[in-house]
């Protein structure tokens, strides 16, 4: 009779940043996944960016109520998402994980998405990185993404696969090549995440996703598990859905799409950094957005001159 397989031990790092409430919602629901097929062991690291000290007391009375298999570190002052994911995954280092599942704290989850996110990285582990069946709004029923995004390096746009469709034609999808997987819901296994250094800290917010996929040895072959059914809000740490609402994702949208450019694509980068600079400031004028003048043009300042980013609330 053959021995019982060990359990895989899943990491899992939640991401978070002033948002108690968000990440109390998103640990209920990983402590509510089921498990019918292969045996895991699940341990998670909730990884605070440096939240305000009342926040992090609340969030920390919070998490002792919920279970031992949670965990709460902290940045000794804010350092941004890549950071505060690395973090994470350095206090995962004594439970040695097989896979990092990497998530933001705004996302829930159907009971079975972990479940299916094994079953499809144990018969294709030539996988790099998986994505989910990404859903817009916890109750949503619209698909923000099957796995992950195409990006255009000319125009600096991200296509969501399948994005917009409903959620009630997702078994007639087909899968489509991804560029990276949806950073909400990165599902990694341990050896390929570390091959890379972990994410890369020149990002503040933003773009980690994409460099880290260029960062690992080419062709990297990334998956969809369309059964892994992943409920996302959206730009819940800041402020707004969308780019171009708040001043904190107009600042940092921009000076990362600069940094990726440049790292990347260096002859594009006079096209995307003159482009923004004429049609930015009259979409602002035309949609009456003043007060994303100052953020915008500190983020062109800072690219040019080489300054790290700055902490904006």
């Amino acid at each position: 009779m053959p021995l019982a397989e060990s359990p895989l031990r899943i990491g899992v790092v939640v991401a978070t940043w002033e948002d108690t409430e968000q990440t109390i919602g998103c640990l209920g629901s990983l402590l509510n996944l089921q498990g019918a097929g292969r045996a895991f062991e699940l341990k998670v690291v909730v990884s605070d960016d440096a939240s305000s000290a009342q926040l992090f007391e609340d969030l920390g009375g919070a998490i002792t109520t919920m279970a031992d298999e949670v965990t709460l570190v902290r940045g000794a002052e804010r350092s941004g998402y890549a950071a505060t994911v690395n973090r994470g995954i350095a206090a995962l280092r004594d439970f040695a994980p097989d896979f990092l599942w990497v998530l933001n704290n705004d996302t829930r989850f159907d009971a079975g998405a972990l479940e299916a996110l094994i079953a499809a990285a144990e018969q294709q582990p030539q996988v790099a990185i998986w994505g989910s069946t990404v859903v817009a709004g916890i109750q949503g029923q619209t698909i923000e993404c099957a796995g992950g995004y195409r990006y255009n390096p000319l125009t600096t746009r991200n296509a969501g696969i399948h994005a917009a469709r409903p959620l009630s034609e997702l078994e007639n999808l087909s899968a489509e090549p991804l560029h990276y997987v949806h950073g909400a819901a990165m599902f990694i296994p341990t050896s390929v995440l570390a091959s890379a250094g972990g994410l890369c800290e020149d990002y503040f917010l933003y773009f980690e996703e994409q460099d880290l996929v260029r960062r690992l040895p080419q062709p990297v072959e990334l998956g969809w598990c369309r059964n892994s059914l992943v409920y996302h809000v959206g730009a819940a740490s800041t402020g707004g859905v969308g780019v171009g609402r708040s001043q904190m994702q107009q600042y940092y949208e921009n000076l990362s799409t600069l940094r990726f450019t440049g790292r990347f694509y260096p002859w594009l980068l006079p096209w995307v950094f003159g482009s923004r600079l004429v049609l930015k400031p009259l979409l602002f004028a035309l949609r009456g957005e003043w007060q994303l003048y100052a953020p915008f043009a500190a983020a062109l300042a800072d690219y040019l001159c080489g300054k790290p980013a700055r902490r904006y609330r």
